[in-house]
């Protein structure tokens, strides 16, 4: 691999000039992502890696690693942006690049739990039977610094909808990634796709719970002691009835039942199928959760 084209690449980053992020960039796909793609394509073709293969993976990550830190740490000692109480354009530029190098430590570490390590899980924050609480912290850096950037929403999403075990975290993200001002329009079909499985799942636990209840209904009728019917007791007064997402209703209880046609409107209110009520309950809790975060999380430097 060619790190010292990559090293010379950050030698001009740390200018700080105008097309800084460009050559940043440039430099993550001319000499990095190749790198790791070969070793993918070793792994993809044998599903594992060798003594030797291991190693040479291993020291091109330490490397990789070593170089965008070793940028960072430069950059974070010649402009301090993150620090700076006003920000002038090299420190904005310099800021930028620090969001880009901790999108690339942590997509670095991805690789390193995907490709290489599958030792005993120490957090909860699994991906490919590792610990990934040091990548996920990464991405979080990267959007500390630039929230209106959709890439490390976007890197956290396709973490979490590894395996479909955290499917609502990763619809979460995914809709982040898209609500900035420079989103990840590929986040869309992710989005797409990860609804789909989460109404799959709805499904199946809806007909699990189908199937119970009726098991339960064939063996209370087969039961000797039938059970008791229970007592109607009539109610008098006026209740307030609340639903989800609807008004409030003074309903005055000795008038139940003397109009009909409030019961056809409610019946075709709620006649939607159970896909589309499961999709519009999650939607909006999700984009509730996006709207508090989003007035809570302010940029460092606008």
């Amino acid at each position: 691999m060619d790190f010292k084209l990559r090293r010379s690449y950050h030698k001009e980053c740390l200018k700080c000039k105008k097309e800084a992020v460009d050559t940043l960039v440039k430099g993550w796909r001319k000499v990095t992502y190749p790198g790791i793609e070969a070793f993918r394509k070793v792994y993809k073709t044998k599903h594992e890696f060798d003594e030797k293969q291991k190693g040479k993976l291993e020291r091109f990550l330490e490397e990789s690693e070593h170089d965008y830190k070793e940028l960072l740490n430069k950059l974070e000692t010649k402009y301090n942006p993150t620090g700076a109480t006003s920000v002038r354009r090299r420190q904005k530029i310099a800021l930028v690049l620090q969001h880009h190098i901790y999108i690339y430590l942590g997509d670095l570490e991805r690789y390193r739990c995907m490709l290489l390590f599958s030792g005993p899980v120490t957090s909860r924050d699994v991906f490919h039977g590792n610990d990934i609480s040091l990548c996920k912290d990464y991405y979080k850096r990267a959007m500390h610094l630039c929230p209106k950037n959709g890439k490390p929403y976007n890197q956290l999403a396709i973490m979490a909808a590894q395996g479909d075990k955290n499917l609502i975290t990763a619809i979460y993200y995914y809709i982040r990634s898209l609500s900035v001002r420079q989103p990840i329009l590929t986040a869309r079909d992710a989005l797409t796709s990860a609804f789909e499985k989460m109404r799959r799942k709805y499904e199946k636990v809806e007909a699990e719970l189908d199937t119970a209840r009726e098991k339960q209904k064939i063996k209370q009728k087969k039961s000797k002691k039938p059970k008791a019917a229970s007592k109607i007791i009539p109610l008098s007064g006026q209740f307030i009835w609340k639903f989800p997402g609807h008004k409030e209703q003074n309903i005055d209880n000795n008038d139940v039942g003397d109009d009909e046609s409030n019961d056809d409107e409610d019946n075709n209110e709620f006649a939607d199928s159970k896909g589309e009520r499961f999709t519009q309950r999650h939607v909006h809790i999700l984009l509730v959760l996006v709207g508090n975060e989003s007035r809570t999380q302010e940029p460092l430097h606008q």
